[in-house]
């Protein structure tokens, strides 16, 4: 029988000064990379810089309602008496909470506000939003003048509030483009450049399918606009998502929290506006 004998493994044990870390050449490593290295920091820290700047800031409204506690009259009682009587449960803030959120309250208040028409101006890629929020009107109603003849982008100033768009359902949520022309005209055009219907701001046009009423247009001739038509019931069932309310406090005053809005301009008309129709649509306290 042949005796097979395995040679033995020679094991190796690092010693303590190769588990050691060498500080100096470590640092002789870094400093040979230190280009790449700066370079690499440097660049992000461009790019960080560019997003603050350049970025479009989001900005969330709140508004408060304070629904005032009325105590019953009873005929025949004094004032004091009637004080005196133990209150109602504590479900008008309730009632009221879902009034104010309730889709007949934010239907109203969609139609007031034109919420299912979205409209955005064409802006040049990455400097046009900010060089747009940074524009001061020498007075007011003035645009900023096109850079370098680039006409069919707003610079700063440009409004457009579209009070009324009637389009076929193949067309919700589907962009237009609006072109701004002289003396208040403009063309909508769909997505593929045909034109839909010509007008004029403070008068309704009408084409076929499509009615569209401008009432205020302020704009360089050339600017282009993008007009969207969006669905009511999906924009209501996203206010039904974003708007909640809650009581807080013994006085009952109701917070009323909107959803977070994408805009260049901070929206210090948008929550009084909002509170406003919100308040109109469900009346005052019973």
């Amino acid at each position: 029988m042949a005796t097979h004998i395995a040679p033995k493994m020679a094991t190796y044990t690092p010693s303590v000064r190769d588990t050691e870390i060498d500080l100096r050449t470590l640092l002789s490593t870094l400093g040979d990379q230190k280009k790449l290295i700066l370079a690499g920091t440097a660049c992000f820290f461009a790019l960080s810089l560019m997003y603050v700047v350049l970025a479009t800031p989001k900005y969330e409204a709140n508004a408060v309602v304070q629904v005032e506690r009325r105590t019953p009259s009873v005929p025949g009682l004094t004032a004091t008496a009637s004080a005196q009587m133990p209150s109602s449960s504590d479900t008008g803030a309730s009632t009221e909470i879902q009034l104010l959120t309730s889709r007949r309250v934010l239907s109203e208040a969609l139609n007031d506000l034109g919420l299912d028409i979205k409209v955005e101006p064409s802006r040049f890629p990455l400097v046009g939003n900010y060089v747009a929020r940074h524009f001061s009107p020498g007075s007011p109603g003035a645009v900023a003048a096109p850079w370098l003849g680039l006409n069919r982008y707003g610079w700063g100033g440009e409004r457009l509030q579209v009070s009324r768009l009637d389009v076929p359902d193949s067309m919700l949520d589907a962009p237009l483009t609006l072109v701004a022309g002289e003396a208040g005209t403009y063309a909508l055009l769909d997505r593929n450049g045909t034109p839909l219907v010509d007008g004029k701001v403070g008068e309704t046009a009408q084409a076929g399918d499509v009615t569209m009423t401008v009432s205020q247009l302020q704009a360089n001739p050339g600017m282009r606009f993008k007009v969207t038509r969006l669905n009511s019931l999906v924009i209501l069932d996203q206010l039904k998502q974003d708007i909640s309310a809650s009581e807080q406090g013994p006085v009952r005053p109701v917070w009323l929290h909107g959803s977070k809005v994408t805009t260049a301009v901070p929206p210090l008309a948008r929550s009084p506006a909002w509170a406003s129709a919100t308040i109109s649509a469900c009346g005052p306290p019973a």
